[in-house]
């Protein structure tokens, strides 16, 4: 080992435990604060980039006065502002495109029944949601289609979560990505109707085909991109502790500036660049099949959404580890029989005795026992949305179609293509928005 990579491993070690240090955590957080203090709100734009630096805070504070008190701010800001719809929109999203606006994590659940029965329109990311907002007919897609939206991250706290509820015109319908949002988002906005689900929630059971304990050739598996946030380092650092003949596979893709060089650098740092198989941008169903293929899988971060690949590894009969201290929606899928949570200070040996008790373990009979897949999803979600609609005087003859996510949402039976696809193209045509790509027919 060159001098240069002691040094490196060195660097990267202390730089991914200041990821998870509660000092760094709060020294950061008290520098957005300054920067927001210093913003002087004369224009939406302005505001959004208050907000943004308040928001960044309150996703690093601990919870409890100084986060309630951060919060308040936060919303104080929001709501003595007097800026237009228009403005806050041009300050909040991108000038589209001309032609009809694609929103690719979107899918068409119920069609327009009648003027006293809207339809269903489900979108996930934030940043496609808010386009919404730049349509000339908003407030008529808005009354002819009830939204139901995705968060991305927990703590869920962006200018996107705060500002866009008080800018549609009809209640959002709102999933979840840790349960702790079921209490935060309607502190943001009285807005928000909250649903119990997770992006996670989604994943079709059916369309796994898990191989026999016996007969995996894959010891462990981490579906993770390339961002710094899932630590692949940390995972580097206890590879190097573990067996030298383990069989690992890690897969995942390019985020913002970080690609699998380096990554690749990393792991030569720590001497390990010869004891895993990386995948880049693997075709989702390979990512499935080689969830199926392993004894155990592994998430490292410490702080995401609801992560699908926890319940994807769940249905491939295949067991999850998960840091004990992370916030990560799909932690509630992990029980005595699906998995285990890993101590920091043992990592090496909490993922070693995971495989090695992997045999053991019945993730897939309890996921499906417990409901998490897309089925029993769809029936939650169904109850909510008829409950609501009920409530508020409008009818409802028609259940949603049901979805699933794979891994965009999209609708689970074939049977609802034909209606959906004349829906598709009524809502192109008449508000100029693709929910979803339009269905490509052979």
């Amino acid at each position: 080992m060159s001098a240069l990579n002691v040094f490196q491993r060195f660097w990267l070690g202390c730089t991914s435990s200041l990821l998870g240090s509660t000092l760094v955590r709060r020294a950061v957080a008290s520098v957005y604060l300054i920067k927001a203090r210093r913003v002087k709100v004369q224009t939406a734009a302005q505001a959004v980039l208050k907000i943004r630096h308040l928001c960044s805070a309150l996703r690093l504070i601990e919870q409890g006065d100084k986060h309630r008190a951060v919060e308040l701010e936060l919303l104080k800001v929001r709501d003595d502002a007097s800026f237009s719809r228009s403005e806050w929109t041009a300050a909040l999203t991108r000038e589209p495109q001309p032609g009809p606006m694609l929103l690719q994590k979107g899918v068409i659940l119920k069609p327009k029944v009648s003027d006293d029965e809207p339809g269903v329109l489900f979108i996930s990311f934030e940043h496609q949601w808010a386009q919404l907002l730049r349509l000339p007919e908003v407030d008529q897609l808005a009354k002819d289609y009830t939204l139901v939206v995705s968060p991305t991250w927990s703590p869920p706290h962006s200018p996107l979560n705060v500002i866009f509820p008080t800018l549609w015109p009809k209640p959002v319908h709102c999933l979840i990505s840790h349960d702790d949002d079921m209490t935060t988002l309607p502190r943001l906005s009285s807005n928000y109707q909250m649903i119990s689900l997770l992006a996670s929630s989604w994943v079709n059971e059916e369309v796994f085909s898990p191989r026999a304990k016996s007969e995996r050739d894959l010891d462990l598996v981490m579906v993770a991109n390339f961002a710094r946030f899932k630590r692949h380092v940390r995972f580097f650092q206890a590879l190097r502790e573990m067996p030298s003949d383990l069989r690992v596979l890690l897969i995942g893709q390019k985020d913002g500036n970080r690609d699998q060089k380096d990554v690749l650098r990393e792991a030569e740092a720590f001497g390990v660049r010869d004891r895993f198989e990386l995948r880049v941008s693997m075709p989702h169903p390979q990512v499935l099949e080689s969830l199926a293929r392993a004894k155990a899988s592994i998430v490292l971060s410490l702080r995401e959404g609801s992560c699908v690949a926890v319940a994807e590894s769940l249905f491939a009969d295949t067991p999850v580890g998960l840091m004990e201290s992370a916030h990560i929606g799909s932690s509630r899928f992990i029980n005595e029989q699906t998995g285990r949570f890993l101590r920091e200070s043992h990592l090496a040996q909490d993922i070693m005795a995971l495989i090695n008790s992997a045999a053991t373990l019945q993730p897939r009979a309890r996921a499906l026992s417990d409901g998490i897949g897309t089925r029993r999803s769809s029936e939650i979600l169904n109850e909510h949305l008829k409950k609501h609609a009920l409530a508020a005087g409008q009818n409802w003859t028609r259940d949603l179609a049901r979805m699933q996510w794979c891994p965009n949402p999209k609708r689970l039976d074939e049977a609802d293509e034909a209606w959906a696809e004349k829906e598709h193209a009524a809502i192109t045509q008449r508000f100029g928005v693709m929910i979803g790509a339009p269905r490509v027919t052979k």
